[in-house]
């Protein structure tokens, strides 16, 4: 759980994206920037780098104290807990009581664990299903950032603890021959103290030791060769490392390189700064005895010694970044710039920079963005099944089925948005008025009222639940999955055939009928069937018909077949068919036919894993029905995969998958497209064949740009009613 709790973490992932695409930009930066000034001045070369040093240092300080919103660089749709107390307490509550009421044990604790994982706000762990990949690889990618950081930090603080008892082995020395050259480098630096004079038998190199209280170390062997020239050159050159401070930032150094050790610019750098440092302190020396002088002194004392200092936090008169024999030209070169220091607006602009800087890349820059789809969270109560939902005025209807075989009671319960408090539950199991003898299986909210379909009848009620009146249906009409919705002062739908119902065969037509139910119109004909057929009849006579043996023809049968489906606005029909395309017919309320929408569209190749898994199902239904049953594979998906119409939109769902969800097309009634997200939450599944939306659809509902949709926390046990924005 502690694995998956950090592999998944939305937020943790977006801290390290945006640590990771700020440094390399800066690096970049200061990369492009070195190479442009090869030639200024080593001061500036240094100060540059200095400033690039502390605001690396300083980048994962500043993206952790700014909690502003960030330029996002790359956008997840994935889902992700709204952080909102109050329904974050309720769901807690609520889920607690699962608790209470769920068997003792294992359920028990992984009720408790996805508790308290939404409780704090866990962005995505508590359902790894909707977590994108690349989530995952930032943080095994910060777990071993994480890691080689700690191991270079527990190196540089071994080297400080073994330097630290290095200097009580130093033997600090004086010698009067030397005070006219320590006079002499004093007056190069009249505002610094010099560092005191140590010898050790232990290196074989000079250098310069100590923050606070600096020292400079000589090799014994060494000490007793020196010549008064080479002497001077060392303390002019130690000296120059003091005065500027260089320890300080040799370990700012090493803690960037540390921090980025996985970059290779890091090294690039770091290798640079030390080399600028090294050229500022030759220009001390040289300013000191000329550079002719001290070029010998150089190649000197590096036949004597070591010029490079071994040990960690140390600085010696050379560095590995530059050889001796560059070192050497480049100090008798004519074309070499000689300062020693910034001014004071230079250091001050640096400064500036820093602090200015520090702040932009803290509170602005690039990052993650994980808004798109996160969701709102809703427990249903324990050992009720939900069938399906709506959604009106920051209300949530629910039809819920409790029980279990022949003492099933289904109702609809009102939910408030506000807090899921339940204002109202109507409606039982029964044959009397507002009773449910079959259902109600699917119901829409249409103009104030509850639209209940319960086989033979629909049932109206008030938004609030009080039972209006009962609408039955003729005998020679049946709803399957289709509703029966009001349009102006008539009713349209899709029924079916009763006489083809008879012979095993399922033809849909749309018919406007008026409000005594006496059809007005049939406008849209030939409508295949979109569901899985029943059983055909045996062959023989029924009823006075002969029946022959059925053989189903191969679309009754065919894996995601074309979308047909109605919805009803403004008093105008709209029919989409993807046998024509990305296509809706706009029709009157009479079924006049008033324009048509169409659109491009990009076609989409069904994967054959998918017609696979299809053919297998098929297969095993046929034996069970004893039927002759045909397959037909597709080879791309349908243009589209169902469609809503609420608020005077179209909300159309594509077969465009990204991270798990599908892509949503929101137009408005003439069909201009306002936007398109991945923000539907269910996908095709060779589980689910024969068009899944149209189970689907009675389990979600959109309204002012928000998905409701039930869904099953397989986590704790319960099913849920969650809350995307379409963003």
């Amino acid at each position: 759980m502690l694995i998956k709790a950090l592999l998944t973490n939305m937020a943790r992932a977006a801290w390290i994206f945006s640590l990771l695409t700020q440094s390399l930009a800066l690096f970049g930066a200061g990369w492009c920037l070195m190479k442009l000034n090869r030639r200024a001045s080593p001061p500036l070369r240094s100060g540059i780098l200095l400033t690039l040093m502390a605001l690396l240092f300083l980048l994962p300080i500043g993206l952790i104290v700014f909690k502003t919103e960030r330029a996002s660089l790359y956008k997840f749709p994935i889902s992700s807990y709204w952080e909102d107390k109050s329904v974050t307490s309720d769901y807690q509550r609520r889920a607690l009581d699962v608790k209470e009421s769920a068997q003792a044990g294992t359920r028990s604790q992984s009720l408790q664990e996805a508790t308290t994982a939404s409780s704090a706000g866990n962005t995505g762990s508590a359902d790894l299903t909707n977590i994108n990949p690349i989530i995952v690889i930032l943080n095994a990618f910060g777990l071993i950032w994480l890691s080689g950081f700690l191991f270079f930090i527990a190196r540089l603080f071994y080297g400080m603890a073994f330097l630290s008892g290095f200097k009580s082995s130093l033997v600090r020395v004086w010698n009067r021959g030397f005070e006219e050259i320590f006079n002499s480098v004093q007056k190069a630096f009249p505002k610094t103290t010099l560092p005191a004079l140590y010898l050790s038998p232990a290196i074989n190199s000079p250098m310069t030791i100590g923050i606070f209280r600096p020292r400079i170390v000589l090799p014994q062997s060494l000490y007793q060769t020196l010549s008064p020239a080479e002497f001077e050159s060392i303390l002019i050159h130690e000296t120059a490392h003091v005065h500027h401070l260089d320890h300080l930032s040799g370990i700012l150094q090493r803690l960037v390189a540390a921090l980025y050790w996985w970059n290779p610019l890091a090294y690039a750098l770091s290798s640079d700064f030390s080399v600028v440092r090294e050229h500022v302190s030759d220009n001390y020396a040289i300013h000191n005895s000329g550079a002719y002088r001290y070029a010998k002194c150089l190649v000197t004392l590096a036949q004597k010694t070591n010029l490079i200092a071994r040990l960690p936090a140390a600085i010696g008169m050379a560095t590995p970044h530059l050889s001796l024999e560059d070192r050497v030209k480049n100090i008798v070169s004519r074309e070499r710039v000689l300062k020693t220091k910034l001014r004071k607006p230079a250091i001050f602009a640096f400064a500036v920079s820093v602090v200015f800087l520090a702040f932009l890349l803290g509170r602005y820059g690039w990052t993650l963005a994980a808004e798109e789809n996160k969701r709102k969270v809703f427990p249903l109560p324990a050992g009720i099944t939900p069938l399906s939902m709506a959604v009106e005025e920051g209300r949530i209807y629910i039809t819920e089925q409790e029980g279990q075989a022949e003492k099933l009671n289904s109702s609809i319960v009102i939910y408030s948005l506000k807090d899921f408090s339940v204002l109202k539950k109507f409606g039982q199991s029964g044959k009397g008025t507002g009773e449910f003898l079959y259902g109600p299986w699917e119901f829409d909210v249409l103009n104030g009222s509850i639209w209940a379909k319960d086989g033979r009848k629909i049932n109206v009620f008030s938004r609030d639940g009080v039972f209006q009146k009962e609408i039955p249906f003729p005998p020679q009409i049946m709803f399957m999955e289709y509703p029966l919705l009001p349009v102006g002062q008539n009713y349209v739908t899709f029924p079916i055939d009763r006489a083809d119902l008879d012979r095993g065969i399922l033809r849909f037509f749309g018919r406007v009928y008026d409000p005594e139910f006496r059809l007005i119109k049939q406008f849209y004909d030939e409508t295949p069937f979109l569901g899985p057929p029943p059983p055909p009849p045996p062959p023989g006579k029924k009823d006075g018909i002969k029946i022959e043996k059925v053989v189903r023809p191969e679309e009754d049968y065919l894996v995601l077949p074309d979308c047909i489906d109605f919805g009803v606005a403004e008093n105008k029909i709209f029919v989409g068919d993807t046998r024509k395309g990305f296509h809706f017919s706009v029709f009157d309320d009479r079924g006049n036919e008033l324009y048509a929408i169409d659109k491009d569209y990009e076609k989409l190749e069904v994967p054959k894993a998918f017609n696979e898994r299809a053919k297998k199902r098929i297969e095993a239904r046929a034996k069970f029905f004893k039927d002759e049953a045909c397959f037909k594979p597709r080879e791309y998906y349908p243009a589209f995969m169902g469609f809503k119409i609420a608020d005077g939109k179209i909300y159309v769902a594509t077969y465009a998958e990204k991270n798990d969800f599908q892509e949503l097309i929101v137009m408005n009634l003439k069909g201009d497209i306002l936007k398109r997200a991945f923000v539907f939450p269910f996908h095709p599944s060779s589980e689910t064949l024969y068009n899944s939306f149209f189970r689907l659809r009675k389990r979600f509902d959109i309204r002012d740009d928000k998905i409701y949709y039930l869904a099953e926390n397989k986590t704790i046990g319960v099913n849920e009613v969650r809350i995307l924005e379409i963003r």
